[in-house]
């Protein structure tokens, strides 16, 4: 919605600008500057496109935290999802909230095969579950979609937070994780992965753009303290 209201308040600026420039040529006694007309046209236009480019969100995804549960019979890996903000000198223009953010997640085997795909659970959300513990599915829908906030810089995570799988202790697979999960206790059977290497991909998906990253899923071993999240990129 807000992408709907700066697009209408640019083509408001510009029709004024236009409907001004016309009206003023003609009352005017005087020859037309076409050149001059044409330079305020292209600089109006390019202030509109720089003000649409400086400020639209700039989502970085990033690798997160690897959280074990107190006992150590669980581990989670993590994504971080940023929308990082211009630098604190370029004051002119700041980045807008990037709206109606989805993550899907799919993850392939070595061979390029994909073996699931889900949208991913953003952590900032309650769990999908009643008082009673029983599975809410009216919640799911509320889990997938956030609004992610500017970021002053990669350290600063404002909503961005979000399991991308989870591995239990001595057990052979590891499992992809979103708010399905819930109904099964962690081990979605369509999201188990067996022991081995796997590609994540993500893609971030907003009101109006899209954003990619890849990364690695290392499921070699029983124990959790090998399961981990990698990525070859050296930053976000």
């Amino acid at each position: 919605m807000n992408n709907f209201f700066d697009n209408l308040k640019y083509l408001f600026w510009v029709t004024l600008i236009v409907v001004f420039a016309f009206l003023t040529i003609s009352v005017s006694t005087k020859p037309v500057d076409y050149f001059s007309v044409y330079i305020g046209f292209l600089l109006s236009f390019l202030g509109i496109y720089f003000n649409d480019y400086f400020t639209k969100p700039n989502i970085k995804i990033c690798l997160g935290s690897e959280d074990e549960s107190p006992n150590g019979t669980l581990k989670f890996v993590h994504i971080n999802i940023i929308n990082l903000d211009n630098p604190s000198w370029f004051f002119i223009f700041r980045r807008r909230s990037a709206e109606y953010c989805k993550v899907k997640l799919k993850i392939l085997n070595t061979d390029g095969n994909t073996l699931c795909s889900f949208f991913g659970r953003w952590s900032s959300k309650g769990e999908p579950i009643t008082s009673d513990r029983k599975i809410d599915i009216s919640k799911f829908p509320e889990g997938v979609i956030a609004s992610v906030s500017p970021s002053k810089s990669l350290d600063e995570l404002q909503e961005g937070k979000m399991a991308v799988a989870v591995k239990f202790h001595n057990e052979n697979p590891c499992y992809g994780f979103n708010d399905w999960s819930y109904a099964y206790d962690f081990k979605h059977p369509q999201f188990a992965l067996q022991r081995g290497k796997y590609k994540v991909n993500v893609e971030v998906q907003t009101s109006s753009q899209r954003f990619y990253k890849d990364f690695t899923l290392n499921n070699q071993s029983l124990d959790i303290k090998d399961f981990t999240l990698t990525s070859k990129a050296v930053s976000c």
